[in-house]
């Protein structure tokens, strides 16, 4: 069961999802600001960014690395 205070962040495409930037080391910071990435989209040849809504802690990956997700599809949940 999700926490109460968890916010989903949505797909704003249908792509193939991806928690880090296909050319980072790493993954992105779990503590977020409002406009921050946190997760991509591939949408045919174009790599789009999942922005936070609000601050918060970027606290679960809900769809694997890899997989395609459609149009509002949760990605990443947000505790504020």
């Amino acid at each position: 069961t999700p926490p109460t205070n968890r916010l989903d962040i949505r797909a704003n495409a249908t792509g193939s999802f991806s928690r880090a930037h296909p050319l980072a080391d790493e993954l992105p910071a779990e503590p977020v600001r409002q406009g921050d990435h946190v997760g991509y989209l591939a949408v045919e040849s174009v790599l789009s960014a999942i922005t936070a809504p609000t601050d918060g802690k970027a606290a679960e990956q809900l769809v694997e690395d890899g997989k395609t997700v459609g149009y509002g599809q949760a990605g990443v949940g947000l505790v504020a």
